[in-house]
Parts: structure tokens; C-alpha cells; sequence
């Protein structure tokens, strides 16, 4: 349905905004990041459109760079969003950069939780960046947190890993 609104009217950003998402949910990265594109040339300095392409980028581990402006972008628009934050926080982690990478992601956690929400993605990212540290029992505490909130196997495993 997406697909067809978007083709009745090829300027409608929210449209293709949630077009990407739908195929991010896919596994059409690529499709994703082509749509949020153009949504973001009809509102470049959208923030949400700015974090999506970013934390996608960040999420295939692809140009990096470019996540990064796009994201400091977004977050010079709304600094304390916690969302926002977290996906600099996983760009950062993805380049190497395991301090920065902390830094950011803690960050994200406490703005979440001033707004009175948890998300285990933050701490799963949270828990990479401090095993990428070398600090294996914050990454195995960070882990467990993010279990607490949502059961992964994923999460299980690389907790396992780490014994």
C-alpha cells in the first residue's frame, strides 16, 4: 500500500518515510535507505529522517562517515533525544571508536530514562561497545540489562561467550 501511494505521489516524505521503515523491517536496506533519501530531499532537515538514514548506515556498517554528519545533524536539532543518541552512540562503535562509542550510548540511556523509557537495543549496543572496550563485565552487565527487558537469543549467546 505504501509502495502504491508513494507512486499516486512521489512528494509525500511521510509516505516514503514509512515505506523505509517497512523495508528496513524487510531486510531491503538498500530500498530503505533509497526511500528515506527521498524523503529527505523533499525535508532535509528533518531529524527523524536524518537519525533513520544514519542509524541505517551505522546498521550495515556502511558509509560511516556520512552517518556520522547525519546524525550530529539530527541531534543538533534535538540533542537529548535518546534515540538519536544511541544511533551516534552504535556509529561510533561500528568506526571503532569504543570510548565515544560509551560515552554516546550512556547518554542515550539516561535520556531514555528521564523519559521514563528502557530499550534493550541501547543496552545490547551498549554492551558491543564495552566488550569492543575490552571491559567484558559492564558488556556482560549492559547485556543482562537488555535481557531483563527483551529475551534474545543473540544477547544469551554472546553472555555466554563471554564465561
Amino acid at each position: 500500500h505504501l509502495e502504491k501511494a508513494v507512486k499516486l505521489k512521489n512528494d509525500d516524505q511521510s509516505s516514503l518515510f514509512y515505506l523505509a521503515v517497512t523495508r528496513k523491517k524487510l531486510g531491503k536496506f538498500k530500498d530503505a535507505a533509497d526511500s528515506v533519501k527521498k524523503a529527505l530531499e523533499l525535508d532535509p532537515e528533518n531529524a527523524s529522517y536524518l537519525n533513520f538514514l544514519g542509524y541505517l548506515y551505522a546498521d550495515m556498517n556502511v558509509n560511516l562517515d556520512q552517518a556520522e554528519s547525519l546524525l550530529n545533524k539530527a541531534l543538533a536539532k534535538d540533542p537529548s533525544n535518546g534515540a538519536y543518541l544511541d544511533s551516534l552512540g552504535w556509529t561510533f562503535y561500528r568506526q571503532g571508536k569504543y570510548e565515544l562509542a560509551i560515552r554516546k550510548l550512556t547518554q542515550a540511556r539516561r535520556a531514555l530514562a528521564a523519559a521514563g523509557t528502557k530499550d534493550p537495543v541501547v543496552y545490547t549496543h551498549l554492551g558491543d561497545a564495552y566488550a569492543g572496550a575490552g571491559d567484558r563485565d559492564r558488556a556482560v552487565a549492559a547485556w543482562k540489562q537488555s535481557l531483563e527487558l527483551k529475551d534474545d537469543p543473540v544477547i544469551r549467546e554472546k553472555i555466554g561467550s563471554m564465561k
